[in-house]
C-alpha cells in the first residue's frame, strides 16, 4: 500500500467519526506529511494532538471537533509501515 493509499485510508476513517470521537494512530516515523495534508483538507474540523513524538515511535490524536459526541469504539486493519495502530472512540470524562 502506497503512502498515498494509506493517507486514503485514514481520512475515510476520520470522516466517519462522530463528533467528539477520536482516531489513534502509531507510526514508526514522523507522520509530518500525513499532518501537512490533514492540515489542508480538514483546517479547523478536527484537533490534532501529539502524544508521543518519536524517536521509535510516534502516537497521535485526531478528535472530530463539534457537539453531540458518542461513544464507537473498533479497530481497523493494520496499514503497512504505520505499526497497526487504528482504533477510534471517546475517552471516559
Amino acid at each position: 500500500m502506497t503512502q498515498i493509499e494509506r493517507h486514503a485510508v485514514i481520512f475515510a476513517r476520520l470522516e466517519a467519526l462522530h463528533p467528539g470521537q477520536h482516531l489513534r494512530l502509531l507510526y514508526d516515523s514522523d507522520p509530518q506529511l500525513l499532518r501537512d495534508r490533514f492540515n489542508t483538507r480538514f483546517n479547523g474540523q478536527y484537533e490534532w494532538l501529539d502524544m508521543k513524538a518519536g524517536p521509535l515511535v510516534w502516537r497521535v490524536q485526531i478528535t472530530r471537533l463539534g457537539t453531540n459526541a458518542r461513544c464507537l469504539v473498533g479497530r481497523f486493519p493494520a496499514v503497512p509501515t504505520a505499526l497497526a495502530a487504528l482504533d477510534r472512540g471517546q475517552d471516559a470524562a
